[in-house]
């Protein structure tokens, strides 16, 4: 059977080759960059939404189209946005917006919501080129939504879960080290608790998970929060999602995150810290 998409469908095989002709262009706008880890990044959210939805990732050309309910669907949008061409992004979200069914990030109500906070600051960290313009197209189309909505659904706003706030390459490559270590299972276990609040068992020494989540929401502008886009409660909301692994036991503990740090002595928090330190420095752009 032939394979058959809109123009204006995220498929990923023609995304994975508008990103590549983008990365080989003559002229990219970003310093230092690196080419090799631009597209590593590019590759780890697709094979995670492949094994999302069981297709096979190993395949030479991976032809799909994402779905708009998964909750990777913004991050690929923002891909799309920042490599499709300019003059037809208006065009592209209108067509996007009609087939939006809603995942964790936005209410299928409020699409033009995930464009303007999810997807505007990751096309700002993926676009490589006139991404002035890109940017410009992506809030005009913002405005003239918000001209022609008139009621907003506001179903669960008042659910307060952890948010990572920073990019998804970001958060893709701390999770993916982060395994390599051996603090998690999987590679995608730390993104997978922001992304789908899903259990990351925490595989050793407690004391830097906890001081990672300190840093990472004490961080300025902060790279977690709630969302309810506050401090207070970041550590109540992150004993729901991380279990204590480091002990060999049948059943994974929880974690107590408030009482665990008040505990550490100073000698083992200025080492810890230090650790965590020259951990997140690696991923400062």
């Amino acid at each position: 059977m032939r394979f058959e998409w809109h123009e204006y469908d995220i498929e990923v095989s023609q995304l994975r080759n508008a990103i590549l002709k983008s990365v080989d262009a003559p002229k990219v706008e970003k310093e230092n960059f690196n080419r090799q880890e631009y597209l590593d990044s590019f590759e780890i959210l697709l094979q995670t939404y492949c094994e999302e939805y069981k297709i096979d990732y190993q395949k030479k050309q991976v032809k799909t189209i994402v779905k708009s309910s998964s909750n990777l669907y913004g991050s690929f949008l923002s891909y799309a946005l920042g490599h499709y061409e300019t003059p037809k992004l208006k065009l592209f979200l209108d067509y996007q917006k009609k087939l939006f069914k809603g995942n964790y990030y936005a209410h299928k109500n409020n699409f033009s919501g995930l464009v303007e906070f999810l997807c505007y600051r990751e096309v700002k960290s993926i676009s490589l080129d006139d991404t002035l313009v890109r940017l410009i197209s992506i809030m005009d189309w913002v405005r003239e939504e918000r001209r022609s909505v008139t009621s907003y659904d506001k179903t669960n706003t008042n659910r307060l879960v952890l948010r990572w706030t920073d990019t998804a390459p970001v958060l893709r490559m701390i999770s993916v080290e982060l395994n390599e270590m051996g603090y998690t299972k999987r590679k995608l276990d730390f993104q997978n608790a922001f992304y789908d609040n899903k259990v990351c068992n925490w595989c050793k020494d407690i004391p830097f998970l906890i001081l990672l989540i300190d840093s990472l929401a004490d961080k300025e502008p902060p790279s977690i929060t709630t969302s309810k886009n506050t401090r207070k409660g970041i550590f109540l909301e992150a004993e729901k999602v991380f279990r204590d692994r480091s002990v060999k036991t049948s059943v994974a503990r929880t974690i107590s995150f408030k009482h665990r740090k008040s505990r550490l002595s100073e000698s083992e928090r200025l080492k810890t810290n230090k650790l965590v330190s020259d951990f997140l420095g690696r991923f400062k752009r």
